[in-house]
């Protein structure tokens, strides 16, 4: 009887522990924010708003449309950059971060609904970006904090 109730008290003590660890998990990530910053966000849509001057956001030219899509892969492997229309919201284009399709045990990243995914959409960052014939809201959503939370990146 003894381990039966040592046992009982155990699952229950690890269930808690998991809830109060679950928790706090996104403060975990907000703290290395506030330290490390390891992205900025300034200079990379001003890197972003310096190239698209030169691109037709709403053309339907093949050249545009693929310095579009040159544009849009012009970010590191933890960022994932969106482009809506300014006006209607229709979505005009994006591109995910590679990080998304690294393998975590069998499975890929993008696969995995976890906290971290959950929070890093959360934190959409967006901005009015001019393009040559118009404007565009650019989304960007940053997984840099990922770099901290597992070791195999």
């Amino acid at each position: 009887m003894k381990i039966v109730l040592l046992l009982l008290s155990s699952a229950m003590l690890a269930v808690l522990c998991y809830a109060a660890f679950r928790e706090n998990v996104t403060e975990f990530y907000d703290y290395i924010d506030s330290i490390e910053k390891p992205f900025n966000e300034d200079k990379f849509f001003k890197r972003f708003e310096q190239e698209a001057q030169e691109i037709n956001l709403y053309s339907k030219n093949k050249e545009d449309k693929k310095a579009l899509k040159k544009l849009l892969k012009k970010h590191d492997i933890y960022t994932n950059v969106y482009i809506y229309d300014d006006a209607e919201d229709n979505f005009l284009g994006g591109d995910f971060g590679k990080v998304l399709d690294e393998p975590v045990g069998i499975t890929p990243l993008y696969s995995l609904q976890n906290d971290f995914e959950q929070y890093s959409f959360n934190r959409l960052i967006s901005e009015s970006v001019k393009f040559k014939d118009g404007e565009g809201i650019v989304y960007v959503s940053s997984m840099h904090l990922l770099k901290y939370g597992r070791c195999s990146y």
